[in-house]
């Protein structure tokens, strides 16, 4: 936890630093391509909500069980108090337009620079990070997480 608030101290003195703002929160989604600074800005950008960053790739079966439940759970929650942020891992733009396409998600999705997996201690796919409302990183879940485990990690960081 102590080394993601660093990390996004850190980003966001170095943003400052350079001239440039933050990018607006929520709806307006991820850059195509996300850089390590791109997923940073848009967690730190939902500071006050609670934020739920799925790391997934198209060709991971686990993967495309758990989306539909985020899907659903995006849904459930006002966008005013839970930020979704999907990242992929799909080595080419191609495949996960055409995933898109079959499934849209109702909440923003880019795919990674080789740098972010590395970064967020990316090792198995779906990795769901959950960060309070303050920013800190409160929950990590390696592989596949069912839509009420969810549920119950973002309502328990709701409800403080």
């Amino acid at each position: 936890m102590q080394h993601t608030r660093v990390l996004l101290r850190v980003a966001a003195l170095f943003l400052l630093l350079a001239g440039l703002a933050l990018p607006a929160p929520a709806r307006a989604g991820l850059p195509a391509t996300i850089k390590p600074l791109d997923l940073l800005a848009a967690i730190g950008a939902a500071k006050g909500k609670v934020v739920v960053v799925n790391f997934w790739a198209t060709w991971c079966a686990p993967c495309r069980v758990e989306v539909p439940e985020l899907v659903r759970l995006r849904d459930h929650y006002p966008a005013s108090e839970v930020e979704f942020l999907g990242v992929s891992l799909d080595d080419d733009q191609a495949s996960l337009d055409a995933f898109l396409k079959k499934l849209p998600l109702n909440y923003p999705v880019g795919r990674a620079t080789d740098e972010v997996p590395r970064m967020f201690q990316v090792v198995t796919i779906p990795k769901l990070l959950v960060y309070d409302r303050s920013g800190n990183l409160a929950h990590v879940r390696d592989g596949m997480t069912s839509g009420s485990e969810i549920r119950g990690l973002v309502d328990g960081l709701l409800a403080k």
